[in-house]
């Protein structure tokens, strides 16, 4: 059921405001679950690689035992390689979530997108194909961008497809700018709270 409702919310977020009742504008069940899920599920799968992979390492080179080289007691040159590999993982972990989950996410709203219904008009005008729709025999009719005839919704394969190296570029430095104005916000913060207005996330060591 919640397939059906974070496709809708999807909807609200893109479309002009309507007075209809909010059940009203929940999908088909089915097919939403047909087409949404696997996005769902590969989500789930980029996640749990992003965040669980790297705590295995950790665990694996031994940072969490006591008796290990590079465990919580180290010292001198075990403390430094203990320190750059929190790091060194760390960074790597980073990376891995903006160029695996972030265009498993990107690739969920697309699908969403394209099966918004016909008759529900867009903030912005946006090819609900993503400039995957086929080409037909007729005159006045445009395969790719914001006037072509909106076609079946699309899956996540051909979503995946649908966004090149200059928008993911784009996005890339949309999260770089959220995560500046967040790191200001922080810093704003710091004298009054101390380290404990640092999340995990921007911390290596607090990450694993």
């Amino acid at each position: 059921m919640t397939v059906t409702w974070e496709t809708a919310y999807t909807h609200v977020l893109i479309t002009q405001p309507t007075l209809r009742v909010w059940y009203r504008r929940l999908p088909p069940y089915w097919k939403t679950l047909r087409l949404v899920w696997p996005c769902i599920a590969a989500e789930i799968l980029a996640s749990r690689l992003t965040f669980d992979v790297p705590e295995y390492v950790m665990s694996y080179v031994g940072v969490y035992k006591s008796a290990a080289y590079l465990g919580p007691n180290a010292t001198g040159n075990a403390l430094l390689f203990r320190k750059l590999t929190f790091t060194a993982i760390w960074l790597m972990a980073q990376a891995a979530r903006l160029g695996l989950l972030v265009p498993v996410q990107i690739a969920k709203v697309r699908v969403q997108t394209s099966m918004l219904p016909d008759e529900e008009e867009t903030i912005v005008p946006v090819d609900r194909a993503f400039g995957t729709a086929e080409t037909e025999n007729r005159n006045c009719y445009v395969p790719r961008g914001i006037l072509a005839t909106y076609s079946e919704p699309i899956g996540l394969r051909k979503a995946w497809t649908t966004y090149n190296r200059g928008e993911m570029k784009r996005i890339l430095l949309m999260y770089g700018k959220f995560m500046l104005i967040e790191l200001v916000m922080l810093c704003a913060f710091w004298p009054i709270l101390g380290n404990n207005v640092w999340p995990n996330f921007w911390n290596p060591k607090g990450s694993f």
